[in-house]
C-alpha cells in the first residue's frame, strides 16, 4: 500500500499490507502531497498531486524515474487524482473543477466538470480498471483467517488480530477475539499519525 503524508515532513511512503517493509520513496521537492493513484496497466506507475506546489508528478513504485507532468495552469490546489487507460483525472479544491489529461503529458488538459461545491475526491469506476484474474489468497473461498487477512507479495497472506487480541493457534490464523458475523477486510485510515485496521460490513 502507498500513502501520502502532508505533515511537518511531507513524504510518500509504501509498505506491505501488514505494515512491514515500510519505507519512504519521496521526501524531497514535495510540499503538500494529497491525491495518489496507481496505474496497474503501466507496471504500477504512481501519479500524485501536490496542492502546495500545484504539480502533478509520476514515478515507478520504488520512487525512481520521477517526472513532473504538469505544473500550475489548470492545477489549482489539486486534492485528488485517479488514472484509467490513457488518461489521468484530478479535482481542484479552489475551482471545483474535474480535469482530464493524457497520462503521458501530451496535448492539453480538458475540463470535464466545473464549479463543484467542496469537492474531495475523484474516482474512475470501470470493470476493466483492475486485473481481477490475479489469485487472491484472502478470497471468500479460501477464507484462511478468523479476522483480518492481509495480502503480501508472492500470492501469500498473513493473518492479524484486532488490537489487543492474540492468536490461539500455532499457525497464527485464529484469534481469541469473538468473530464478527461480517466478512473482514483491511483498509488504512489516517488517525493520529498511524494506519488503523477496520472491520467493514458488506
Amino acid at each position: 500500500m502507498f500513502w501520502t503524508d502532508a505533515g511537518e515532513k511531507p513524504k510518500i511512503e509504501v509498505s506491505w499490507m501488514d505494515g512491514t517493509k515500510r519505507k519512504t520513496i519521496v521526501s524531497t521537492e514535495i510540499g503538500h502531497p494529497e491525491g495518489l493513484a496507481i496505474d496497474f496497466a503501466m507496471g504500477h506507475a504512481i501519479y500524485w498531486v501536490d496542492s502546495k506546489l500545484n504539480t502533478l508528478e509520476s514515478m515507478d513504485e520504488e520512487g525512481r524515474h520521477r517526472h513532473v507532468l504538469l505544473r500550475g495552469g489548470l492545477l489549482r490546489r489539486p486534492i485528488s487524482i485517479d488514472v484509467f487507460e490513457n488518461h489521468i483525472y484530478w479535482v481542484n479544491r479552489d475551482t471545483g473543477a474535474v480535469i482530464q489529461h493524457d497520462k503521458f503529458g501530451r496535448g492539453v488538459p480538458v475540463t470535464i466538470s466545473r464549479n463543484l461545491q467542496n469537492p474531495r475526491s475523484v474516482r474512475v469506476l470501470h470493470p476493466l480498471k483492475y486485473n481481477t484474474t490475479l489469485k487472491n489468497p484472502c478470497s471468500q473461498d479460501s477464507d484462511p483467517c478468523s479476522h483480518l487477512c492481509l495480502i503480501v507479495p508472492g500470492e501469500r497472506f498473513r493473518c492479524a488480530c484486532p488490537t489487543g487480541q492474540n492468536f490461539v493457534d500455532g499457525q497464527k490464523q485464529i484469534c481469541d477475539a469473538g468473530k464478527s458475523i461480517f466478512k473482514t477486510f483491511i483498509f488504512g485510515i489516517h488517525r493520529k499519525n498511524h494506519l488503523s485496521r477496520l472491520n467493514l460490513r458488506y
